[in-house]
């Protein structure tokens, strides 16, 4: 059997009506571009930061998250421990507050995007995580897929 390149796709929002929403839009749009471009995924999702750096597993490939968290953390604590732990994960960011500190910020902190959460964030993620499979694809293989 061919081993097929496999991503770990993370979401934390503490919203679970907008987690579940999100998680299965994408699990939808990504598996569809998984059978066109020969890889497997799974996502897990998570409603409390908590919960999320407990079972953080360093293989994580992209992180889908929400800025402002329960508990007072935000997206920058992730990427606070993200990068202490030298991982290679992509984080792309969601909030409704845009302003200097959720958006610019977190792109200075090394989010790979940062997404106002309006109508057009659902489609915004998928490009975005698509945007980085495709390069990890191409990095792996040294060759591009089109979809």
């Amino acid at each position: 059997m061919k081993h097929y390149p496999h991503f770990k796709i993370v979401i934390l929002e503490d919203n679970d009506f907008y987690n579940r929403l999100m998680t299965k839009h994408l699990k939808n749009h990504i598996a569809r571009s998984a059978l066109l471009k020969r890889f497997t995924f799974d996502i897990t999702s998570f409603t409390s930061y908590n919960d999320c750096i407990r079972n953080f597993d360093n293989e994580t490939d992209i992180v889908l998250t929400d800025y402002y968290l329960n508990d007072g953390y935000s997206a920058l604590h992730l990427l606070d421990l993200i990068k202490n732990r030298g991982i290679e994960c992509k984080v792309i960011v969601l909030s409704q507050i845009q302003n200097i500190t959720t958006s610019i910020c977190t792109l200075l902190e090394g989010a790979y995007e940062f997404i106002p959460k309006t109508k057009t964030a659902f489609g915004k993620s998928w490009e975005m995580i698509e945007d980085i499979i495709d390069q990890k694809l191409h990095k792996r293989h040294g060759k591009f897929h089109l979809s």
